[in-house]
């Protein structure tokens, strides 16, 4: 049976090591799919300040550089993360 297990295993990882790009590919597209027309950078900055402000309340779990670096982005104009 342990033998079984293993082979099993081995097919898993032999499949996923040939798929991982494509995997990672789709991961990506699910979570920067969006509707509509793109945001002028005045309206991304709006965002942007919002997200800060509900970060810095400190009940997210974010880390102080992730923020301190997201409010460097939104100082510097920086409004493309791609």
């Amino acid at each position: 049976m342990y033998v079984y297990v293993c082979t099993i295993n081995q097919d898993i990882f032999t499949y996923l090591s040939l798929h991982i790009r494509e995997l990672q590919e789709n991961l990506i597209r699910s979570h920067a799919a969006g509707v509509g027309n793109p945001l002028n950078p005045e309206q991304v900055r709006r965002f942007m300040c919002l997200r800060i402000n509900v970060l810095a309340k400190g009940h997210s779990g974010i880390s102080l550089q992730v923020l301190e670096q997201f409010i460097s982005a939104f100082n510097g104009m920086f409004t493309q993360m791609f």
